[in-house]
């Protein structure tokens, strides 16, 4: 619900998303009534799911299931600088692996991001599949050359994998580490992992917000960002919704 240059962060993100050629429909998922006013209010789709979920894969399975769409991306609500690109990218990248029915984004990790809990790595065969997840940051290097992986906060799941996922208990590794995406890893199913070379801050704590303002400043302002008007993004076909994003509980 923070305000970003006058805009709420979940309303950022949902309208970055719309701009994703390779999505129809676009719809935040939340617990949260506040929310649904709020994307009322820019014209966005939305779907109240229950405030029991312990995480947004959770709750994006639900509001999968009341909407009836199989195929969808999960889009982070706190990524409002999210790259339309990247969407599409990771969604070519599932289609081009008929060996996976989910697949996770990731980019270079920065090196203020190494040893920070709340960004995740990640290490991958030689397959583009993943291997593992870490608030640590792995792969262990006896030289400085080795290059690691930041996790993303964006999945995207076809077929029976957001079903599959909710019949499932957490296994020792997702409780250890936190990451929902070992639901897969702990039991033998391939994700696929799409390398992007790029990903703007996300908000993970408040204080992430100075890191976003001075990446926009950085890169052309806010106006270099654009989130449209309410009746639609300009100079872009707003298509109904099916991703979902999540906020103070809200996934598109």
């Amino acid at each position: 619900m923070v305000k970003i240059d006058g805009i709420p962060m979940v309303v950022r993100s949902a309208m970055r998303a719309i701009q994703a050629t390779s999505v129809d429909r676009v719809v935040v998922a939340t617990d949260d009534a506040r929310i649904v006013d709020v994307c009322s209010e820019y014209g966005l789709e939305s779907v109240i799911t229950s405030m029991d979920h312990p995480t947004g894969t959770d709750r994006v399975a639900e509001a999968a299931a009341e909407l009836g769409v199989t195929d969808v991306v999960n889009v982070q609500g706190d990524e409002p600088l999210i790259i339309p690109d990247t969407i599409d990218a990771l969604v070519d990248g599932l289609i081009r692996d008929p060996s996976a029915e989910v697949a996770n984004a990731a980019c270079a990790l920065g090196v203020d991001d190494e040893h920070s809990p709340n960004v995740v790595k990640v290490v991958v065969t030689q397959q583009n599949h993943l291997l593992y997840f870490s608030r640590h940051p792995i792969p262990f290097a006896w030289e400085d050359t080795t290059p690691r992986l930041r996790h993303l906060g964006l999945y995207a799941f076809r077929k029976d994998a957001l079903s599959r996922y909710t019949t499932r208990l957490p296994g020792p590794l997702e409780q250890a580490e936190r990451i929902e995406m070992f639901r897969f890893l702990e039991y033998g199913d391939p994700v696929a992992l799409i390398e992007v070379s790029e990903n703007p801050p996300a908000i993970d704590v408040p204080e992430d917000l100075g890191r976003i303002e001075e990446y926009v400043a950085h890169h052309g302002g806010w106006a270099a960002f654009p989130v449209g008007s309410r009746a639609g993004l300009d100079g872009v076909h707003a298509v109904p919704p099916l991703c979902r994003k999540g906020s103070s509980n809200a996934d598109v």
